[in-house]
């Protein structure tokens, strides 16, 4: 979703600097200017997008990486699950590295041959409970706090005011 985003506002780019550059080749001066203009704003566009996009992605990472934490049970079924439902997708799967990273190590090691090797993680707080697409994280004190929301229908993410993305 984030991907489509930005390639949506890219694209923007690069069709006004085309059009852009259209335009001063045949010397039409104030279509140049009013051009330059929305250039200039679409390209900050594409900064300010790039830059929440990085911050989201981190977000959802940490979120991600945190659910996966809470799961005692089954870990390897949960591993093979989100695995599935990620490569039919259009992700890289890369997010399974991120939920499930010792697991997914093991399986390479496993259809590899190669050696189990213990894998470092950062130290990550708090849990994650999902309901009804809400995603929360729960305080030590039991206070759930909504942090995003998937619209399944649209796919998109909405985030309440005040979110932490």
């Amino acid at each position: 979703m984030l991907r489509k985003n930005m390639k949506r506002k890219t694209d923007l780019v690069a069709s006004l600097d085309a059009q852009f550059k259209a335009a001063k080749q045949d010397g039409k001066q104030a279509q140049v200017r009013k051009l330059r203009k929305e250039l200039s704003k679409a390209a900050a566009d594409v900064r300010l997008a790039e830059k929440k996009q990085k911050e989201q992605s981190a977000f959802l990472i940490n979120m991600v990486a945190l659910w996966g934490k809470g799961k005692t049970e089954n870990i390897k079924a949960w591993t093979q699950a989100m695995h599935t439902v990620v490569s039919m997708g259009s992700g890289s799967g890369s997010i399974v590295f991120h939920t499930f990273p010792q697991e997914v190590v093991d399986a390479i090691a496993e259809r590899t041959g190669g050696i189990r090797s213990k894998v470092a993680l950062k130290e990550a707080h708090g849990t994650v409970i999902v309901e009804n697409n809400v995603f929360y994280t729960q305080t030590r004190q039991g206070r759930r706090v909504a942090k995003f929301e998937y619209d399944p229908e649209k796919r998109l993410l909405k985030f309440p005011k005040g979110a932490a993305a």
